[in-house]
């Protein structure tokens, strides 16, 4: 026993080690991180040093005062956590009241703030698990120890009364907040709200101390009997207040049913029970909650032999059962007492035929919670093994030495194996048969279970250690097909080390290997921290490293490899994984560099779609994307008609979506178009390897946006890929028909973002392949638009909008074409306001609604139809006319309709359209450029407004003087340039680089249309 213990002594000092310089190394830094090295000591398990690291730090300069004055909380944290720790029960209690001196210190320094409370809460807590700790200590006590078990029970109940006593101080404190805050004060809502939330939860922890505190006295003594009630009591007011807060009062109903269940008031717990049942079970919280209750009330009718309720309840419940519940704690319970149930049943059964039934209903629910090592396991194993084997054992005949055990258990191996083909062919051809045959597999099962055993009973010096061997490795099958795979792990990896020539020892590594897997994902689905399962990690490894040195040339030894790979990816190690990528033979790396490539590549898009603010180094992502695309390529490249399964179908189209990425949109359509092994190949085909929810509407949108983006665009592929989905999804069903919508928007989103980075800088002929496939995809949307949402519709005006002023001519020319592109987007917004106008509930707000009016206008003025633009804006801002981009949208349009009519020009400058008081209800831009100055200083969005205005005041001068002739023509171009001149002379700065280049060359215009020199602002300066 000593080599292990000094193993995990080097391994300790070695972590201590490390920590200590990294200590060191933040210690000579100038600020000390302290929280984040805290963190790290206590992941680590290292609270010894936390502790000291603490008392260091309470006068060291490095770290803040905040943290300083939160010293003691930490401290007392750490010990806590510590404390959980310590299997001797004198040391913990030892670190709990270290941990208490700590906390009621901090509590004392800070008995009101929102740490304070919360410190009260740890410590309460904490004391009331200690407690419980100590009772279940003292519960396993044997009755010959009876006066040391009350001691006991007694110093249990002490600590949950003492934590009771601090949940309630709290609760208090919370309750004299609530009260101070006014109810009438409509924005201290969401404190009072907050504030509200920890009363009630800190009133749940009170009573389920005073619940744990029942078991500390004896079963049907008064004092458990008036402290039952009293909770109870307390928690049905709590059921009846809170009513429209049903966490709470289920939460409250439950504990209230748990009260009277432990002081056998059954009944009344049963209506507790049944009020939770009896809700609907649509939210994961409530269904938690019902599976609770169904547990406890199935107790309660066990203690009554109501064995017929329990099979019907809980029968119920599991069928309705959803994805990974069956194998929860609570739905194990459930399950236990349904198979109880069918066994009691079974006593009182009538007749051979209803006893058969019910045992074998029994049976099956036991078979499978033995298999899950979780709650009830070992029970149930208990009496799965007793129901198969009870009345079987006299059928096997009486074995006098191992030679005879272990020549019967191979039959019973050869027969099960038999029966397992023939199950697997009546299955699919004769269902008939198939309870007989799983009937008989069991017997075999059994018989092999008991023969193993007395085999391993009669194994003495003589025996032959190969046959011996051989029942181990029958042994280890069982356990993991039982689903014991710590009993398994141990017997296989002990044959695979010590036994290696055994014929059966390369399969047993396999079984350990297996086994140990499975502990790693149970670990993972209790949601253990990766600290608590780095030996079965480290099992997984080792054992597969053993089978690829021991067996280098099989089979098996590139499936171990590809097992730690698969591990690797699981855990996010990378590197790990391109490291056993390298011990696989060149010639079949491929099938491994898929699947890491696959991993890779999905981990990166969920990284930059991920709205976390602690994004990784851009390089780190553009190395991960690269690294992800080389090894897709280079594993789908080697993939011929062969050996297809879902990771090749997920290579091809990972990779097609990462092209698309890259803008190499022939190399996407190569690579799904890939001949026999290609995705859209495998979906013509349908093949296995495709036969996944969603996988098909997924090809096809990456195809649709590879032809749609190829150039030349591939148009007929196109349309092709659109049917396609509308076939797949566009179903009669609302969710099919919403996802549609939204995998069209998504595309369509992509490709408007295309097409204005294309239309700023890109050729003329890309942005005009690129509309005309985001005018058919708009054109998909158009038709079920009806549906949409106001967000949606909106954006589909929005983008039609901008696909027209993507292809606006430089001289706002507007071909024909692009013409019907804005009418559609003005046909979309009259749509979206018409529905906005019948429906209250369909627009967000006001604010919504006048924004689409405004963009309507927008869409107007382009259209040239600027008396209903102006209709638009002028409604609006007769009702708010301080909405500055109200405004300015309205002075650009009275400015462009000054091409058809100059005197707009004016109005333009100063104002239009009067309300009853003779004021103008469009400022016009002379108006907004003050007004906006007036903003900037609690506004600084609105500076640009400001020369913005004085900017189009000069421009639209220029503008009227040149529809002008003579002498008035003359003097307009004369204003213009003094506005310029005094703007310059009050702003020389005139807002920048941007709008410094933009009156320059409006003032070398006007210079020249004045027949003067055109000098521009470098002639102002001179002056």
């Amino acid at each position: 026993m000593q080599k292990p213990i000094r193993n995990y002594l080097s391994i300790k000092v070695v972590r201590t080690a490390i920590v200590l310089m990294l200590w060191h190394a933040v210690s000579a830094s100038a600020v000390e991180p302290a929280e984040r090295f805290l963190d790290v000591l206590r992941d680590r398990e290292l609270y010894d040093l936390a502790v000291v690291y603490l008392d260091r730090m309470a006068s060291s300069p490095l770290v803040t005062d905040e943290f300083k004055e939160r010293i003691p909380y930490e401290q007392g944290i750490t010990l806590l956590e510590h404390a959980k720790d310590l299997a001797d029960a004198q040391e913990r209690s030892k670190k709990l009241q270290e941990a208490q001196i700590q906390l009621e210190s901090f509590i004392k320094a800070n008995p009101t703030n929102e740490q304070g409370l919360k410190a009260r809460t740890e410590l309460a807590r904490a004391q009331v698990g200690h407690g419980r700790a100590l009772r279940e200590a003292a519960e396993r006590l044997p009755d010959t120890q009876s006066a040391e078990r009350t001691e006991r029970l007694e110093e249990a109940r002490k600590f949950i009364a003492l934590g009771r006593k601090g949940l309630i101080e709290a609760k208090t404190v919370y309750r004299s907040m609530l009260d101070s805050i006014p109810k009438d004060q409509s924005q201290l809502a969401d404190q009072r709200q907050s504030i509200g939330m920890l009363w009630l939860a800190t009133s749940l922890l009170s009573h389920q101390a005073a619940y744990e505190e029942l078991f500390t006295y004896p079963a049907g003594s008064g004092d458990r009997t008036k402290l039952a009630e009293a909770t109870a009591k307390e928690l049905a007011h709590l059921y009846d207040v809170y009513e429209s807060r049903p966490q709470v009062s289920m939460d409250a109903r439950l504990l209230e049913g748990q009260c009277y269940q432990e002081i056998g008031d059954l009944d009344k717990a049963i209506n507790c029970y049944e009020d939770i049942i009896s809700q609907d079970d649509t939210q994961p919280w409530l269904r938690r909650c019902i599976t609770k209750a169904l547990r406890y009330q199935a107790e309660c009718y066990m203690k009554q032999n109501k064995y017929d309720q329990i099979i019907k309840a809980c029968g119920d419940w599991l069928n309705r059962s959803r994805g990974n519940e069956p194998q929860e704690s609570d739905w194990l319970a459930v399950r236990y007492h349904l198979a109880m149930a069918h066994l009691r049943k079974a006593d009182s059964a009538g007749n051979q035929a209803d006893k058969k039934k019910q045992i074998s209903e029994a049976r099956d629910h036991f078979k499978y919670i033995s298999r899950q090592r979780k709650d009830f396991w070992k029970e149930a194993r208990d009496q799965y093994t007793a129901l198969s084997r009870g009345m079987e054992t006299s059928s096997l005949p009486e074995v006098k030495t191992f030679d005879e055990a272990f020549g019967l258990s191979k039959d019973a191996f050869e027969q099960m194996a038999a029966n397992r083909a023939a199950l697997d062919a009546a299955r699919r051809n004769s269902p008939d048969q198939v309870p007989e045959l799983e009937e008989s597999m069991e017997k075999n099962r059994s018989d092999a279970w008991q023969l193993l055993h007395q085999a391993m009973d009669m194994v003495d010096e003589q025996t032959d250690l190969d046959s011996v061997n051989q029942v181990r490795f029958f042994l280890c099958y069982l356990y993991y097909t039982d689903g014991d795979y710590w009993r398994a792990a141990v017997i296989g990896k002990f044959l695979a080390e010590r036994y290696p020539d055994h014929p059966a020892s390369r399969n047993a590594a396999k079984i350990a290997m297996a086994s140990y897997q499975q502990l790693y994902a149970q670990g993972q689905t209790e949601d253990k921290p990766a600290s608590a399962l780095d030996f079965e990690s480290r099992q997984v490894a080792k054992i597969a490293d053993l089978i690829a040195r021991r067996w280098p040339d099989t089979p098996d030894a590139v499936a171990a490899y590809d097992s730690l790979i698969n591990f690797a990816l699981q855990q996010r190690r990378f590197d790990d994984a391109r490291t056993y990528l390298q011990k696989i033979p060149e010639s079949q790396q491929w099938a491994a560099e898929l699947k890491i490539g696959c991993i890779l590549w999905a981990d990166y898009q969920a990284t930059i779609r991920s709205e976390n603010a602690d994004q990784p180094d851009a390089n780190l992502l553009a190395k991960q994307k690269a690294d992800a695309i080389a090894m897709l390529e280079r594993g789908y490249s080697q993939v011929d008609g062969e050996n297809i399964d879902a990771s090749v179908a997920n290579g091809g189209l990972f990779l097609a979506q990462a092209y698309n990425l890259e803008a190499r949109f022939h190399d996407a359509i190569a690579a799904l178009e890939k001949p026999v092994s290609g995705p859209l190949a495998l979906l013509d085909a349908k093949h296995d390897a495709v036969n996944r929810d969603g996988f098909d509407a997924e090809v096809y949108r990456t195809a649709l946006q590879a032809y749609a983006l190829a150039s030349p665009p591939e148009t007929e592929k196109s349309q092709a890929m659109m049917d396609a989905l509308d076939a797949s999804l566009g179903s009669s069903d609302a969710e099919s028909a919403e996802k549609l919508t939204l995998i069209y928007l998504g595309l369509g989103i992509q490709l408007k973002k295309q097409l204005e980075s294309f239309a700023a800088e890109g050729p003329a002929e890309t942005a005009q392949r690129i509309a005309i496939a985001l005018e058919e995809i708009l054109g998909r949307i158009q038709k079920r638009s009806d549906g949409l949402d106001w967000s949606k519709r909106r954006w589909l005006a929005q983008a039609y909008y901008q696909l027209a002023e993507g292809l606006r001519g430089p001289d706002d020319s507007i071909r024909p074409d692009v013409r019907s592109y804005y009418d559609k987007a003005r046909e979309a917004y009259e749509s979206l306001l018409k529905q906005a106008a019948a429906d209250t509930a369909f627009a967000p707000n006001e604010e919504s609604i006048l924004g689409a009016r405004k963009d309507l206008a927008d869409c107007l003025r382009r259209l040239g139809m600027y008396d209903q633009a102006m209709d638009h804006f002028t409604a609006v801002l007769s009702k708010k006319p301080m909405m500055l981009d109200m405004q300015r949208a309205a002075a650009n349009t009275l400015q462009a309709w000054g091409t058809a009519d100059p005197n707009k020009y004016l109005k333009a400058i100063g104002g239009d359209y009067r309300d009853k008081d003779g004021k103008n209800i469009v400022w016009g831009w002379a108006k907004l450029a003050n007004m906006a100055y007036r903003v900037t200083a609690k506004y600084p969005q609105y500076k640009d407004f400001y020369y913005e205005g004085w900017f189009n005041c000069a421009q639209a001068r220029y503008l009227y003087a040149m529809s002008q002739k003579g002498g008035k023509r003359k003097e307009q171009l004369a204003e213009s340039e003094s506005i310029i001149r005094t703007l310059y002379t009050v702003r020389e700065e005139l807002g920048g680089a941007t709008w410094q280049q933009k009156f320059d060359d409006l003032l070398k215009t006007v210079q020249k249309a004045q027949g003067k020199k055109a000098t521009g602002l470098a002639g102002l300066r001179k002056e």
